[in-house]
């Protein structure tokens, strides 16, 4: 059903106050009325309530992203957002917040590794075997535990 005229009027007139009011919802609902019925000089706030809507939809993405330390989707839903929007201005606070919140996370990696990079490695430890009396001794020779120079005697087949 197509509004009348003044229904229509009326619509604008609610439609441009809720946009003011920043209660994007229901001022689409008021211009798309308004709109039907005629009124082309509603036609342009009813677009820019949409795309305040659709930023308002970004911001709370960067948020949900933000929460999950995912910095990346966050800084790209914050920076979808165009600069006329009412949001644009949260949406730059938000934005440095990521990057503040990016920097210090760099530079804790940067200082783990430095840390570890720093440390002195271990000096390898002599592999140690139980001697048959009960005491520990040390391994000398290759993997197949000869001391160099000493030879396999052949075994004795009888």
């Amino acid at each position: 059903m197509v509004p009348t005229s003044e229904e229509a009027a009326f619509a604008l007139g609610l439609g441009k106050m809720l946009f003011e009011q920043a209660n994007f919802e229901e001022a689409e609902e008021q211009l798309r009325i308004a709109s039907a019925g005629g009124k082309s000089d509603a036609d342009g706030l009813l677009l820019r309530a949409r795309a305040e809507l659709d930023a308002k939809k970004k911001l709370a993405a960067a948020k949900r992203a933000l929460e999950k330390k995912d910095y990346a989707t966050a800084r790209l839903e914050l920076d979808s957002i165009p600069n006329g929007s009412v949001l644009s201005e949260v949406a730059s606070q938000l934005a440095e917040t990521i990057d503040e919140a990016r920097e210090r996370r760099d530079q804790e990696f940067e200082q783990r590794v430095r840390a570890a990079v720093t440390e002195e490695p271990e000096a390898p430890k002599a592999a140690k075997r139980p001697k048959p009396d009960g005491g520990i001794k040390a391994i000398a020779g290759g993997p197949t535990g000869q001391s160099p120079g000493e030879e396999d005697e052949p075994e004795a087949n009888e």
